[in-house]
């Protein structure tokens, strides 16, 4: 496992501990990004455009297919650059990457109750340019014949999206589950926004794009609670290497149950594509992907690299740990603003 550096950002060279001490990194080490044009902003993807140098960061509030684009300035600061909208019937876009030209997004729902021709969605589209709409084409109906199959399998009601990344075999793609639903049980009244029947899960499916999106579980890890916090852990973002052998995936925690959520923070971790087959079924998310390269608060839910072989993670800060109505201001932000963490990783 390679070690990783403090952000580039602070200027500062910093080594990683050793593997069992892994690097820790607190709001003083992100950069916050603001969004002045969007009253609400909380991105849940990101992706590099090596043309043109910028990055564009898809907002799950935005109900709108058209990432917001972004550049450095003189100051080392990112700032954004006015996009068209490019209007397309989506509910929540969760996870994206790019193969050469095409960049591949998927939506995911919030929760149950599922209508699958909306709650899940695979698009693959053209990089957005000012004033031109992107190409999109549809291959969501690869997504519901897999994804229909594994669930019937699995005896899974449901599942959420949360990452997704090119796959090292040609044709394939890697879908990311955060949680996954129950057979259903009463309600309990006493958990808010929260679906009582769901389960937190490290799941990680091969999608194949010919063979009618059939799935293969590559990773399902169940067992994702810290077992001297009692902490759940769900999938937030997944990202492949440039390698094209390297996985690297967060996982995040959230504090669930009364009126708000206060309590968040995530792992980020550095696993070989070959090694996902090799589970024992009884490991549990600690003892398989062993000691986390990095802790961080906040929630991670986008992955990408980016020049110098820098990693960008990219923060989701819900509305009830920023500014917003009776917020509980986790993290000194508004609305419209969230974080970037950027790592430098030796090869």
């Amino acid at each position: 496992m390679r070690h990783i550096t403090a952000p580039l950002l602070l200027l500062a060279l910093f080594v990683a501990p050793a593997l069992a001490d892994p690097a820790e990194y607190t709001i003083e080490d992100f950069l916050k990004i603001t969004l002045f044009e969007k009253e609400r902003f909380e991105p849940s993807a990101a992706i590099f455009s090596e043309e043109s140098g910028r990055l564009y960061f898809f907002n799950d509030k935005a109900l709108d297919l058209m990432p917001t684009a972004w550049e450095w300035d003189a100051a080392g600061q990112l700032r954004s650059v006015p996009m068209p909208s490019a209007h397309w019937p989506i509910d929540k876009v969760e996870a994206a990457t790019r193969d050469g030209d095409t960049w591949w997004v998927l939506t995911s729902c919030s929760k149950p109750p599922v209508a699958v021709a909306r709650n899940w969605q695979l698009l693959a589209m053209t990089e957005p340019q000012e004033g031109v709409h992107p190409e999109v084409v549809d291959y969501s109906v690869l997504l519901h014949t897999g994804l229909h199959n594994f669930l019937k399998e699995r005896g899974i009601p449901w599942l959420k999206f949360e990452g997704l990344a090119l796959s090292p075999s040609p044709g394939k793609l890697l879908l990311g589950v955060r949680e996954f639903g129950l057979p259903p049980q009463p309600f309990d009244p006493d958990i808010e926004d929260f679906p009582p029947t769901s389960r937190f899960v490290c799941g990680i499916l091969e999608m194949d794009l010919n063979n009618w999106g059939a799935m293969e579980p590559l990773l399902w890890i169940e067992e994702t609670c810290a077992s001297h916090t009692g902490e759940c852990f769900g999938l937030g973002s997944l990202e492949l290497d440039p390698n094209g052998k390297t996985l690297w995936l967060t996982m995040n925690y959230e504090e669930f149950g009364g009126e708000k959520r206060s309590s968040v923070h995530g792992r980020l971790y550095e696993i070989g594509y070959h090694e996902l087959g090799m589970r024992r079924p009884d490991e549990d998310l600690a003892q398989f992907l062993g000691v986390p390269v990095a802790v961080y608060e906040g929630k991670c839910e986008g992955l990408t690299f980016i020049a110098d072989d820098r990693l960008l993670l990219l923060f989701d800060q819900d509305d009830d740990r920023k500014g917003g109505p009776d917020s509980k201001k986790k993290f000194p932000l508004e609305t419209h603003e969230d974080y970037i963490l950027i790592l430098d990783i030796p090869w």
